[in-house]
């Protein structure tokens, strides 16, 4: 049974999804990048925060290699581990990066590199890792500071409010309304198959096919007169 529809820009996406990338550019570099990745790259909140700039991030080819999450527990702390949810496809993904990307990237990299020489002495885990989302140090943000931030960034530019996730929603909606292969869209989501897209988006894809049955409808009748 395809799952209830979820809370995501919608209504009007592109506009609102256009709304939230241009607010972004008062934004400190790591959450300008981050936010832009989950609408363009659809990526989940622990993918984000396991993004290695120096492993991940291919800027000659323009390709993001989606390989690890990142997670908290009160046990464990913070776990840099592979990705369990899918199949080996949605486990180890390369996803094009977007030309307004590019330079925001390298501008990112230079400056953790310039952090990273800062602190040599007190890096985090010996230098292993080169995270997106990080303080100084290498030390990973707590993962709930993401939602706290994003929460006071929609307040502060007066925009409507969806959950961090749920911007990776929208990518899928926006490529729906694009009219991209559904293939190419589970692939690029992360999805362990088609059928996963086609149950969770469906109603998506049931009111477009309504909209584009009616609108050939219409220019077919319209011909006859």
């Amino acid at each position: 049974m395809p799952n209830k529809p979820f809370y995501f820009f919608c209504h009007k996406p592109f506009h609102e999804a256009a709304e939230v990338i241009h607010a972004l550019e008062d934004e400190l570099l790591h959450w300008r990048v981050a936010i832009k990745l989950a609408i363009f790259n659809g990526l989940r909140r622990s993918e984000l925060f396991a993004v290695d700039l120096l492993k991940h991030v291919d800027l000659e080819n323009k390709v993001l290699r989606i390989r690890n999450a990142l997670t908290y527990t009160k046990d464990s702390g913070i776990q840099i581990h592979e990705i369990k949810k899918g199949s080996r496809r949605a486990k180890r993904r390369d996803i094009v990066i977007a030309n307004s990307l590019v330079g925001l990237l390298e501008d990112l990299i230079a400056q953790r590199k310039k952090e990273r020489m800062g602190n040599k002495k007190s890096l985090w885990r010996n230098e292993k890792h080169c995270l997106l989302l990080c303080h100084p140090n290498g030390e990973p943000y707590n993962p709930p500071s993401m939602k706290n931030w994003w929460k006071r960034f929609l307040k502060s530019h007066n925009l409507r409010y969806i959950n961090i996730h749920a911007l990776r929603h929208t990518m899928v909606n926006l490529l729906i309304e694009l009219n991209i292969p559904l293939p190419a869209i589970s692939k690029r989501a992360g999805h362990s198959g088609i059928g996963i897209t086609s149950d969770v988006y469906g109603h998506r894809i049931q009111s477009l096919d309504e909209l584009e049955s009616k609108k050939l409808n219409e220019a077919l009748n319209n011909m006859k007169q």
